[in-house]
């Protein structure tokens, strides 16, 4: 554009604003009267699978024109404010003194603003979950081997379940604290199109990766990460491609691949798979 001066551009960028203002406005009034329909229909706050969709399809419609972590930013603090705006939300953060903590995956998920309760550990996020106290647990990714796995409590009926990975673009990783964790909710996780699932295999006795991996192959599942605890038994953490449900053809397969090894198999969780966006600034 020709014949623009500082003066005038610095005037056109006022008016965006103002068209911006106008236009979060109207979206809050939006969010606003989704609440009493989600309430209507006994569904969630929480919508992470659609979250995940949304946020793909805004980078893509930037197409490089916008910096995609700066976007993936804005829009996680504008759909946090939405879901205020949809009534009480609170998170429980896994937040242990002396250690690394979820403060910064929680924060960057949901907000600034969001109020927000620290636990001693994410057995106690989940609990609070569990007992109506917070809408959602953020807790670590797992680890390979731990001692008392907080995941190895969601196997029981009515359990929460994992909905989310965090953060939800590689590059958003917090400078501090934890790098990798879960969002945990007590509801049933959605689809998101581009998915992976939890599943935790009980066994009588010790199984090797090994013998897992080769179970899963069987099943026609990917694999993408194991985690291992011992004791009363023996658990095993799976994490592999696709949305699955504990119906799932796949699941079945995989109990029988596994035979008498197997004692039970829980799906306790799913989520969008992280967009890759490249590294945080």
């Amino acid at each position: 554009m020709t014949g623009l001066t500082l003066e005038s551009l610095r005037g056109e960028i006022d008016r965006l604003d103002d068209q911006l203002i106008a236009l979060l406005l109207r979206r809050a009034e939006f969010a606003a009267q989704v609440a009493p329909l989600k309430a209507q229909a006994g569904a969630p706050m929480l919508r992470p699978g659609r979250e995940a969709e949304v946020l793909r399809r805004l980078v893509a419609k930037a197409d490089g024109g916008f910096d995609p972590l700066a976007l993936v930013r804005i829009w996680r603090e504008i759909m946090s404010a939405a879901l205020r705006v949809q009534g009480d939300f609170t998170v429980a953060v896994s937040a242990p003194e002396n250690a690394p903590t979820c403060w910064g995956l929680a924060r960057g998920q949901y907000g600034m603003n969001t109020p927000m309760n620290g636990a001693p550990g994410s057995a106690q996020a989940i609990s609070q979950v569990a007992a109506g106290k917070a809408h959602v647990a953020i807790v670590p990714f797992p680890a390979v081997e731990e001692r008392d796995p907080w995941w190895a409590r969601l196997v029981a009926d009515g359990s929460p379940r994992v909905v989310a990975r965090l953060p939800v673009a590689t590059g958003l990783e917090p400078k501090g604290g934890i790098a990798q964790g879960l969002a945990v909710a007590d509801m049933a996780p959605e689809p998101s199109g581009d998915d992976r699932t939890l599943i935790v295999i009980e066994t009588p006795e010790s199984v090797s990766r090994a013998a897992l991996a080769r179970a899963v192959e069987s099943a026609g599942l990917v694999l993408r990460f194991s985690a291992g605890h011992g004791g009363g038994g023996t658990a095993h953490l799976l994490e592999v491609d696709g949305f699955l449900t504990s119906d799932d053809a796949a699941l079945a397969r995989l109990r029988s691949a596994l035979g008498d090894s197997a004692r039970d198999v829980t799906v306790i969780g799913a989520y969008a798979v992280p967009l890759s966006l490249g590294e945080a600034p």
